[in-house]
């Protein structure tokens, strides 16, 4: 998986953690008083803006969502992890 497979399947995840939620974008806007924009939720989505580990637990925290539940599995990272 390369990195930007990687991307758009937690990307991918997010979305649905968000969606069984029922929740859209501009929900998460207003709930969260605009410290999550839907353009920003988009992007991460999206796999276009890279999501730091902090705001993955926000987010997790948000959807109600265990932050282990979004991440893809390392497994899938083989081609991304350069330790």
């Amino acid at each position: 998986m390369t990195e930007a497979d990687y991307a758009l399947e937690l990307g991918r995840r997010l979305r649905a953690a968000r969606n069984r939620r029922g929740l859209s974008l501009l929900d998460v806007q207003e709930r969260t008083h605009g410290r999550w924009t839907a353009g920003t939720l988009g992007a991460y989505e999206r796999g276009s803006r890279t999501l730091r580990v902090h705001r993955l637990v926000e987010l997790a925290e948000l959807y109600d969502v265990p932050a282990t539940l979004l991440v893809p599995p390392a497994a899938d990272r083989r081609e991304t992890d350069h330790l």
